[in-house]
């Protein structure tokens, strides 16, 4: 299908767009990334009057610590978060749920103030802003203002931002070194829209629970605080009970839901007896590649059985003749994303560089050698590792 007839605008000044916004009102588009929009475009979900592109204003470009909150400028790409080092250290959460948003290409161009502006109820940013306590910046010719993340997202597609208005960055305050976060998605395929997910955050001190906020989306049409069952967890330790108590209070909101919020607990709790070793060897002559990963329901664990962020790993693999494992992320119970730190070739025999192996606990709790019938598949710096049973 083509596009229906628009007009086109491109703002030379965040004040230019202001003036746009404010001349043609629920009538006029914002083209920033325009990974959501062309789609709506083509098949004529959208028919705006004027398209205003402002992807050529360096004032809503970067991200920037100034000690008392991080600015996420509406402008950052996808991918500019997912490798920023402030983000890294800062917000881990964002830094774990980012390699969840679609797929490369469409991180290459989408941005973070897109997402949230968007407000699809299936998204992980939106999510994350609200699990992590944010503030969305708005402008209009009137004047800047500052909302809430929880007073922002109001419904399927709606947000609190006026037709007048632009999103020009979000403001998320740093983690505490103190706290823990954790983010769990489920989707069909990685990169796809979310089933179900999580993005969790929270405190817990020697074994007790101080603090939880519990953020589930795509479940509802919007991001939603899971209030009972943070009250439930509330000033308790971890166990079957509190387990119980969180279960219980998300019983109305669907199984997936269910399962996946006290493993988001178990996971900041530091329980991590259903967890897997996922173990590699190199097969092609002269690589010498070994190694093992931990791999639990909170992704990546350490030595310690900590849960790492995206990218981080416990130790370098590799003898420096194969390619090294960046990361392995479990994307859902099934399947296992690996990175390489380079481009992974193909052996004469037509097979991948490396053979691979999954062993730990299932999902009782009883040891196993191994998990059988791993399908590899492997493309570039990437393997993807479908496996038939479920990963605890």
């Amino acid at each position: 299908m083509k596009a229906p007839k628009f007009r086109y605008a491109r703002a030379e000044s965040v004040r230019h767009a202001l003036e746009l916004l404010q001349a043609h009102g629920e009538d006029a588009r914002i083209l920033a990334g325009g990974q959501s929009l062309m789609p709506t475009l083509n098949m004529r979900l959208s028919q705006p009057e004027i398209l205003i592109d402002i992807n050529r204003l360096e004032e809503l470009r970067g991200i920037r610590d100034d000690g008392g909150a991080i600015r996420i400028g509406a402008l950052a790409r996808h991918v500019e978060v997912l490798n920023s080092d402030i983000v890294g250290k800062r917000l881990p959460l964002i830094a774990e749920a980012m390699p969840h948003v679609a797929h490369v290409a469409v991180r290459n161009r989408g941005t973070f103030g897109g997402s949230v502006a968007l407000a699809d109820p299936a998204a992980e940013l939106p999510a994350c802003v609200l699990a992590l306590g944010a503030t969305i910046v708005l402008e209009s010719v009137d004047g800047r203002r500052e909302v809430a993340a929880e007073d922002y997202f109001k419904g399927l597609y709606e947000t609190a931002r006026r037709d007048d208005e632009l999103l020009t960055e979000i403001r998320v305050p740093p983690q505490k070194s103190e706290n823990a976060s954790v983010f769990l998605e489920l989707a069909r395929r990685h990169g796809d829209f979310a089933i179900a997910g999580l993005a969790a955050y929270g405190r817990v001190s020697k074994g007790t629970i101080e603090d939880m906020r519990l953020v589930y989306f795509a479940s509802e049409d919007r991001p939603t605080v899971g209030t009972a069952a943070a009250a439930g967890l509330r000033g308790r330790p971890w166990s079957d009970e509190t387990r119980e108590a969180a279960t219980a209070a998300l019983s109305d909101y669907g199984s997936v839901v269910v399962e996946g919020a006290p493993r988001a607990v178990s996971a900041i709790s530091g329980e991590t007896t259903s967890s897997h070793v996922l173990s590699f060897t190199g097969h092609e002559a002269g690589t010498g590649a070994t190694g093992s990963l931990s791999i639990g329901a909170a992704g990546v664990l350490d030595a310690s059985g900590n849960a790492l962020g995206a990218g981080a790993l416990p130790r370098t693999l590799g003898d420096g003749q194969a390619p090294a494992v960046l990361s392995a992320k479990v994307t859902d119970r099934r399947t296992i994303e690996v990175a390489f730190s380079e481009e992974v070739g193909l052996s004469e025999a037509g097979t991948a560089p490396f053979g691979w192996a999954v062993s730990g606990t299932d999902a009782n709790g009883a040891a196993v050698d191994s998990i059988s019938g791993i399908t590899e598949s492997v493309s570039g710096t990437s393997a993807t590792l479908a496996l038939d049973g479920d990963i605890a």
